[in-house]
């Protein structure tokens, strides 16, 4: 089994400053050995077909495979259907929220963020006890 500091995470959001955000808080803990990015839906799917990754870390809101359709992608894909998943967005109405709790993704946070609330729902999507 891994060490949480060996996981390697892809960052998935249309906004570079996001997705550097995102990697600048989880590259301050001593628990992640690298931080991958997309652009959008598109590039995310090509990444994951090509390297295998820990956790996800997806926007709804993104151009050409939105946050939605890349995780019906990921849950529809037997090898990449249990990599966790955790959403990031600003927007997330109930019908969002309904397909993606049905999808089985249980973690999101809600643009904009604090670092604390990035961290602990990042460690709650791997597994804390992974941490010991």
């Amino acid at each position: 089994m891994k060490q949480l500091k060996d996981k390697q995470v892809l960052t998935v959001d249309d906004e570079m400053g996001v997705r550097e955000l995102i990697e600048t808080m989880l590259m301050t803990t001593p628990w992640f050995k690298r931080v991958i990015h997309a652009k959008d839906g598109a590039e995310a799917w090509c990444k994951i077909q090509k390297q295998e990754f820990d956790l996800i870390i997806v926007d709804l809101c993104m151009p050409k495979i939105n946050g939605l359709e890349l995780i019906g992608m990921i849950k529809a894909n037997m090898k990449y259907k249990n990599i966790p998943i955790v959403i990031v967005s600003a927007q997330m109405g109930k019908e969002e929220l309904y397909k993606i709790v049905s999808m089985g993704v249980k973690d999101m946070v809600v643009k904009p963020f604090k670092r604390d609330m990035m961290i602990n729902t990042v460690v709650k999507a791997i597994g804390p006890d992974q941490l010991l």
